[in-house]
């Protein structure tokens, strides 16, 4: 009689290579809401490459209203499109442009904007089933997407506090000189805007830098508090 050769697990087609991009991205679709358990290297930086492209995709969508409106301001100005070498020339410049051009620009951000909220759900919770990986909690990563959302807009109304001034270049000069010299007159308001989009900005880079270090790691061999290993 022949001998039973004893049968061996199967391994997990992740293991074997079997998964790959679209897999991923459907994985991590089908677990937006799961903050618990574990996520390798791979199943995390393959969602993030899916972020990026939509990301820059998204990116270049809403400058094209803005660079054909640029074509119609070259077209329009006497010896071309007028030379931009400082903030005045920068906001002159905006001004110049077509109503249709900054609404449509405006617009596709603003859609952008609301496209990339849905996708910061899933990509949160791989970031802390990442973290679970290494052994890590995953407050860090709501902290640092909450702080991201928080300098976004920070950033959105410092912006639209000097784009609505009657002279924003005035008030952008204003506040840059008066943190260097003691004679400049800077408004309480001004500085308060952007004391606190410079303390957002510094806390949320400290922030991705520690979680950039730890999504980076090797995950536990074993299990650890969060779970056992991942198979996907």
């Amino acid at each position: 009689m022949d001998a039973q050769v004893p049968s061996q697990p199967t391994p997990p087609a992740a293991a074997a290579g079997g998964e790959g991009f679209f897999f991923y991205i459907a994985y991590c679709w089908r677990h937006a809401l799961d903050f618990q358990g574990r996520a390798p290297r791979r199943q995390f930086w393959w969602f993030e490459l899916f972020f990026f492209l939509v990301v820059m995709t998204l990116n270049e969508l809403a400058q094209l209203p803005f660079y054909f409106g640029e074509f119609f301001v070259e077209i329009s100005a006497e010896g071309g499109e007028p030379e931009v070498n400082s903030f005045r020339d920068l906001f002159a410049f905006i001004e110049a442009l077509p109503t249709w051009s900054l609404v449509a620009t405006m617009a596709l951000c603003i859609i952008g904007a609301l496209i990339l909220c849905v996708l910061l759900v899933p990509s949160t919770a791989v970031a802390v089933r990442r973290l679970h990986d290494t052994g890590a909690s995953g407050f860090a990563a709501f902290a640092c997407f909450g702080f991201c959302f928080l300098n976004n807009i920070l950033g959105v109304v410092v912006s639209m506090y000097f784009l609505t001034s009657e002279k924003p270049w005035i008030w952008l000069d204003r506040v840059l000189t008066g943190f260097f010299s003691e004679n400049s007159v800077v408004l309480q308001e001004e500085s308060i805007f952007v004391g606190w989009y410079l303390i957002c900005s510094a806390i949320f880079f400290v922030l991705s830098l520690y979680m950039l270090i730890r999504l980076l790691l090797p995950g536990h061999a074993g299990e650890n508090r969060y779970g056992s290993p991942p198979t996907v």
